[in-house]
C-alpha cells in the first residue's frame, strides 16, 4: 500500500512522485516493474530506495531522473515535469561500474560531465578547479594525475562521485555504487558521502539493498516490495548527525533496521500488500 505524503514537509516539497506505474513489453510479453509509488523528498535530504533485488529501485531512480517515462503516474520537481525542469539544471547520476575512461587521468574523468554540459558556460581553468576542489573533498587531491588502472575500486568511485558533482546538480542519484565493494571500504565510502553531503546539501536519492546502509545515511527510507515494486513502508530516520561508524551498534540502529526488516519481510510476501 503507497504511503501517504508526509504534511509536515509539504511546504518543502522537491520532488513528488504521485501514483506512478512501469509496465515494460508489448502484448505479447508484459511485465509490471512499478504499482501506484508515490514517494516525496525534501530538498538537501538524503533518501534511500531499499527493495530486494528485481523490485524496481533502479526504475524508480531513473523516473526520478527524468530519463524513464512512466506509463502511468507523474514525477515532478518543483511542481515542474522532471524532463522539462533538467533543461535548466542536470541531475547527477552515480552507478555501480564508476565508468572512469582509462586514458584519461582522475582530474579529467572528473571534468568529463562539465566538458559536456557546461561546454558553452565555463572554460577549462575553472573547470578544472571546481573538479580539483571536489577530489580534494573526496580525498584525492594526491592522485589528480594517476589513471584508473592505478587506482583502487574505492578511489574510482570517488572520482565517479565528484565527477556527478561537478555539474553541481540539482539532484545526485546513486544506484547501488558501493555494492560490489568490500565491507571496510564500503563503510569509509559511507562517511565519506556523509561527509561530503553534509558540506554541500544536494539532494540525494540513494538506491541500495543494504538495510544497514540505508538506515546509517538517510534522512528518510521508502521500502519497497518484491516486483512489481510499491512502498510499503516510510521510515523517517531520527538518529543525530554527524554520524560515526560506531553508531550502527546501537540501540537506535538496531531498531530502525528491525522495522525496516520487517517491512522488507512484509513486501515479500505479495498477497501481503496487493
Amino acid at each position: 500500500m503507497a504511503q501517504a505524503p508526509n504534511p509536515a514537509s509539504a511546504d518543502r516539497e522537491f520532488i513528488t512522485v504521485r501514483n506512478l506505474g512501469m509496465t515494460f513489453g508489448d502484448r505479447e510479453g508484459r511485465v509490471e516493474a512499478l504499482r501506484d509509488i508515490s514517494v516525496d523528498i525534501v530538498q538537501g535530504t538524503f533518501v534511500s530506495l531499499l527493495g530486494p533485488s528485481g523490485c524496481g529501485k533502479s526504475t524508480l531512480l531513473r523516473h526520478i531522473g527524468g530519463i524513464l517515462p512512466p506509463t502511468g503516474g507523474t514525477v515532478h520537481l518543483k511542481g515542474r515535469p522532471t524532463w522539462e525542469a533538467l533543461k535548466d539544471r542536470p541531475f547527477g547520476f552515480v552507478f555501480q561500474d564508476a565508468a572512469m575512461l582509462p586514458w584519461r587521468t582522475t582530474l579529467h574523468n572528473a571534468t568529463l560531465l562539465q566538458e559536456i554540459v557546461h561546454a558553452d558556460e565555463r572554460d577549462r581553468a575553472a573547470q578544472e578547479a571546481r573538479a580539483r576542489q571536489l577530489l580534494a573533498l573526496m580525498g584525492l587531491e594526491e592522485f589528480v594525475n594517476h589513471y584508473p588502472h592505478q587506482l583502487s575500486g574505492g578511489m574510482r568511485q570517488r572520482v565517479a562521485i565528484a565527477r556527478a558533482l561537478a555539474i553541481d546538480p540539482t539532484i545526485l542519484l546513486m544506484d547501488e555504487p558501493f555494492g560490489a565493494l568490500d565491507t571496510i571500504t564500503r563503510e569509509k565510502l559511507n562517511l565519506d558521502l556523509l561527509r561530503i553531503w553534509e558540506e554541500l546539501r544536494v539532494t540525494v536519492v540513494f538506491v541500495t539493498h543494504s538495510i544497514l546502509e540505508a538506515v546509517f545515511l538517510s534522512d528518510v527510507v521508502y521500502v519497497m516490495s518484491a516486483r512489481p515494486g510499491r512502498i510499503v513502508e516510510r521510515l523517517d530516520i531520527d538518529l543525530p548527525r554527524p554520524r560515526p561508524l560506531d553508531l550502527l551498534e546501537s540501540e537506535a540502529v538496531a531498531r530502525l533496521a528491525h522495522r525496516a526488516r520487517a517491512a522488507l519481510n512484509k513486501g515479500m510476501d505479495y498477497d501481503a500488500v496487493r
